[in-house]
């Protein structure tokens, strides 16, 4: 099990995951610049920066799992219809 310590403002959070160390690194580290930049820009406390930075990250998720699905419906619709195609090309012609 990997553990990473996050610098959040003033204080230390020691994540775990089972991910591996090199992954949990490039999280922590994306997710520490991004609250550092929303406290540069907008001079909210750390506190308000890491809440946004979360909100933020959610948001993209499930934008990133609607465009995900609409993708897997498309590519499932498009595979029916080359299995039909397929289908009718190989089935015995009428007597």
């Amino acid at each position: 099990m990997a553990s990473i310590d996050i610098r959040v403002g003033n204080q230390n959070f020691l994540v775990k995951s089972d991910v591996s160390e090199e992954h949990l690194g490039e999280v922590a580290q994306i997710v520490q610049n991004k609250i550092v930049d929303l406290m540069q820009e907008s001079g909210m406390t750390a506190t308000k920066a890491a809440v946004l930075a979360a909100v933020e990250f959610a948001s993209q998720m499930v934008k990133d799992q609607h465009q995900l699905d609409n993708y897997r419906g498309t590519l499932l619709a498009k595979a029916s219809d080359i299995l039909e195609k397929i289908e009718r090309e190989l089935a015995p012609a009428p007597h």
